[in-house]
């Protein structure tokens, strides 16, 4: 039997659509399943971190392939959660209940609540061969990847303070670190890593 809710509940009604399956998403759609909501997830495509071969600072599943560790979080939470498809863009509306109804396929879904769960797009500057090495080689996050390059001769690209402070930081790795900075970074037109 589900809990009592506050006020009336809407057979057709879900409590909460998560719209994105990454870490962030999973974690609401697993901490909502075992609180008794009606949750729908939606996948929003590949990861953040589908092109590393690794993904690392997850406890107890440090090193697992992103695929692999996305594949037995959803496994985790099918007693608990629907997931379904992926979001059209321009597919959601605002019922005049002020329900929410979103679009997956051909069937239309309402919610009291959307959560947008999406994270971030990495736009990468227009540098030769930066895209072919992204997640192999070129990263976003030394706190993901430096254990794994400890005491290497690493770069970090970028200009301006952001980019001196990640430079020290990334010496908790090496102490061979060069800032690479280039004029030409701000004036080139950056493209989003997953294109």
């Amino acid at each position: 039997m589900p809990p009592p809710r506050a006020g009336r509940v809407q057979a057709d009604l879900l409590d909460v659509v998560i719209v994105g399956a990454g870490p962030a998403g999973l974690s609401a759609a697993l901490t909502l399943g075992r609180s008794r909501r009606r949750v729908l997830l939606l996948d929003g495509g590949p990861p953040r971190n589908a092109p590393v071969g690794a993904a690392h600072g997850l406890l107890t599943r440090d090193g697992m392939h992103p695929a692999d560790l996305k594949a037995q979080a959803l496994a985790n939470l099918a007693r608990t959660v629907g997931a379904d498809g992926h979001v059209v863009r321009r597919e959601v509306r605002r019922d005049p209940d002020g329900a929410f109804a979103v679009r997956v396929g051909q069937d239309w879904h309402r919610t009291r609540v959307l959560l947008f769960a999406t994270g971030v797009r990495d736009v990468l500057p227009a540098v030769p061969g930066l895209r072919e090495r992204w997640g192999q080689g070129v990263y976003h996050c030394p706190y993901c990847d430096g254990w794994e390059h400890e005491g290497r001769a690493l770069a970090v690209y970028g200009c301006g303070q952001s980019a001196h402070h990640l430079a020290l930081t990334v010496r908790a790795w090496s102490d061979r670190v060069t800032l690479l900075c280039s004029s030409d970074l701000w004036a080139s037109p950056a493209t989003p890593a997953s294109s």
